[in-house]
């Protein structure tokens, strides 16, 4: 037993002070004392006596040496070493007693002390390993917090990241689809507008080559008719390429504004002049509502442009028997409104959102073939109202007919000055 005590001290101080205490000796020690023990057991009592003496040979050094791992970590201020030297203390105390004085027990209360001591030491030494595993483990704890707050944080960045991406893949989706569609609406544009040119162009041709080539002789009635054929194709060409022309430079910015005061009713009376004719093929009353006494401040070519195109559209789809009212008035916030009222087909929901567009081409469901246009007519004056700082608005409901709003900011309002003339409104048929 006092073999294996041995090996069992030196472990057990050994988790305590390890850093102070080699593996290695203690190897070698355990197996001394446990080859010890083999052959005390084995070996009878005169072997068991000199196992036994070389037991205490072994025990006085490896207690040297246990005792100089004491005062290293007591030097070193380590947790509870200095508890364990003061046993150490006691005991080497009671020790030298009982060498000095015959038959003290000095060695059974200094070992006593050692124990006690000891066991205070190595109790301390283990609270202060608990308290830092528990340190540690508050500071694992930190940092797997600190490392899920970055995990969540990245995780939040990922899904931002895929939100913006797939926001981006529908804004290309959507740029992809109006792409194509532009480049449809263009192709149909253009596909019409060579109708549309081509049309007066061979006009122009056919007529000029009849009296070119004298096919019908020197009828000079006949030519003058030719002729006035010519000439009115010609206008109509002329006028397509000025349509095409206008929409370029609203588009590109560049259109240059001539302003001067214009009374509105005078310019309406002259866009309604040019569409009396066609108004009454169709035997479709014209109607002008407006002050005499309103001024606005506009270039008057845009002005023009925008009041025929307007009636243009008025008479071109209402049906005969119609009637076309044009509206002129001055707002309380002091803007002035022009409107353009129709008793004609109305305008299909679904089409509401595309009559302004750059070369939308009149629409089959809302226009007989017959009366199919260029497409060029509202986004020029859309464009020209927008250039005098205004806009407008359309209006409509299917078979009822439609309405479309031009309203001018009060910065284009020239002041009324004739007060008789703002309460009397003129009421006309055309």
């Amino acid at each position: 037993m006092t073999s294996l005590c041995l090996p069992a001290a030196y472990w057990s101080l050994g988790l305590s002070f390890q850093r102070y205490l080699s593996s290695k000796i203690g190897l070698g020690a355990t197996v001394l004392c446990v080859s010890a023990a083999g052959v005390a057991l084995v070996g009878g009592v005169v072997a068991g006596e000199r196992a036994f003496e070389a037991v205490e040979i072994l025990s006085g050094a490896i207690i040297l040496y246990l005792a100089s791992a004491i005062v290293r970590a007591a030097w070193q201020r380590e947790k509870g070493a200095g508890l364990a030297l003061a046993g150490l203390i006691f005991v080497s105390i009671a020790i030298a007693h009982d060498l000095l004085v015959v038959g003290s027990n000095g060695m059974t209360f200094g070992s006593i002390a050692f124990f006690v001591c000891l066991s205070g030491s190595l109790t301390a030494r283990s609270r202060d390993a608990f308290e830092m595993l528990a340190m540690r483990s508050a500071e694992l704890a930190s940092v797997n917090t600190q490392l899920e707050a970055a995990v969540d944080e990245r995780t939040a960045e990922l899904q931002q990241n895929i939100r913006a991406l797939e926001t981006q893949h529908i804004a290309l989706e959507e740029a992809r689809t109006a792409a194509v569609s532009a480049n449809v609406t263009k192709s149909r544009f253009l596909a019409n507008m060579s109708h549309e040119l081509r049309t007066p162009l061979n006009a122009i041709l056919g007529f000029s080559e009849i009296i070119f080539s004298r096919l019908f002789g020197d009828s000079v009635e006949r030519n003058a008719g030719y002729a006035a054929d010519i000439h009115a194709s010609g206008r109509r060409l002329l006028s397509l390429i000025d349509d095409i022309l206008d929409l370029s430079r609203i588009e590109a910015g560049k259109l240059d504004l001539v302003d001067a005061h214009l009374e509105l009713s005078a310019q309406i009376d002259a866009a309604m002049g040019l569409v009396k004719a066609r108004a009454a093929a169709k035997c479709i009353r014209l109607v002008s509502e407006s002050d005499a006494s309103i001024r606005v401040v506009a270039d008057e070519r845009a002005l023009q442009q925008i009041l025929v195109n307007l009636l243009t559209n008025a008479v071109k789809f209402t049906a005969a028997q119609g009637e076309v009212r044009v509206r002129a008035y001055r707002e309380a916030g002091g803007s002035t409104i022009v409107a353009v009222e129709d008793t004609g087909a109305g305008i299909n929901p679904a089409d509401m959102t595309r009559i302004f567009e750059s070369f939308g081409q009149g629409r089959h469901d809302i226009a007989a073939a017959h009366e199919r246009g260029t497409g060029l007519g509202l986004p020029i004056v859309k464009g020209l109202v927008e250039a005098h700082g205004g806009a407008i608005t359309i209006e409509s409901e299917v078979d009822i007919g439609t309405k479309a709003i031009v309203r001018f900011p009060p910065e284009r309002s020239v002041a009324i000055t004739d007060r008789a003339g703002r309460d009397k409104a003129r009421a006309g048929d055309i």
